[in-house]
């Protein structure tokens, strides 16, 4: 039991680290993709080299490319995400400001009125922000 518990201790004083530096050093995550991803693509482009020089049949190549392939994408990820979660953000943040501003004009109630309103437009405002200037607010993200 105590094992357990050292594990548990263990994983949770590195995840603490691992926030703090990702925390105070955001730039760090990116580079952490650049490095896979670079040793993705030169261990298939060593494969493919090796490969050729020693006669290995089509099989090799197309497991080469699509390995080279697949660290370009590891590379890009960081970039992907700076642009893609800002966009499903704003989506979400215009539906959400829609849904509010139509309830608020179907309530009944006048006390619950005026702030469902004032919130649905801030939301709808926000969302339109994110959806108008996705890298700018990625950029404000980070």
């Amino acid at each position: 039991m105590k094992a357990a518990q050292s594990n548990f201790i263990t994983k949770g004083v590195i995840f603490i680290l691992c926030g703090i530096l990702i925390g105070f050093l955001p730039g760090i995550v990116n580079w952490i993709f650049y490095i896979v991803g670079g040793i993705i693509v030169v261990a298939s482009v060593l494969l493919l080299l090796s490969g050729l020089k020693s006669g290995m049949d089509g099989s090799l190549v197309g497991g080469s490319l699509a390995g080279v392939i697949i660290g370009v994408i590891v590379m890009l990820i960081p970039r992907i995400l700076h642009i893609g979660i800002p966009i499903a953000a704003g989506i979400f943040f215009l539906i959400q400001g829609m849904t509010k501003i139509v309830s608020s004009i179907k309530s009944d109630s006048d006390n619950a009125k005026k702030p469902t309103l004032i919130f649905g437009i801030i939301l709808l405002l926000f969302g339109g922000f994110l959806l108008g200037s996705p890298w700018r607010a990625g950029t404000i993200v980070l």
